[in-house]
């Protein structure tokens, strides 16, 4: 069954599907996230750093769908859809949309990223170094490539 997770590395399988992280920078435009995603197909999240390069947060390709349904007028049912309707469809920036996101470090173990997965429903997960800067992305895909045998 080969190594447990708990004894296996983020550096390990890190970087086998997405070499480099996309990233924007506080106060970047929803348009400048769009460009990212469709700049590599296979992204579905982008992350948010900060001037030193610290993740302060991360874009889902869900949300930047979502405003493209919200600025075509479509929208759910409802007050609380409408209020956030109105909420959403006024964002410009990342700042306003960005989820607040955990982050893992190469000596960090694959278990310790499946309970990020598992708890906070992320499934690409920055990659930092020990000072905070982002390194990496450990793609969702990874895990799964690796944990499939678990099947």
């Amino acid at each position: 069954m080969g190594k447990l997770f708990k004894d296996e590395k983020v550096s390990e399988h890190y970087q086998k599907l997405i070499k480099d992280p996309k990233y924007v920078k506080l106060g970047s435009s929803l348009n400048a996230v769009a460009d990212v995603f469709l700049s590599d197909l296979k992204r579905r999240t982008v992350f948010v750093v900060n001037e030193k390069m610290e993740v302060v947060g991360a874009v889902m390709l869900s949300t930047i769908l979502k405003h493209v349904a919200y600025r075509a007028g479509v929208r759910g049912k409802g007050v609380v859809s409408a209020i956030r309707f109105l909420k959403e469809v006024l964002s410009e920036n990342v700042d306003d949309v960005m989820l607040p996101v955990e982050t893992i470090t190469p000596e960090d173990t694959i278990e310790k990223a499946l309970m990020v997965v598992v708890e906070k429903g992320i499934l690409d997960i920055p990659v930092v170094d020990k000072n905070g800067k982002l390194i990496g992305e450990l793609n969702g895909l990874e895990i799964l490539a690796e944990g499939k045998r678990l099947l």
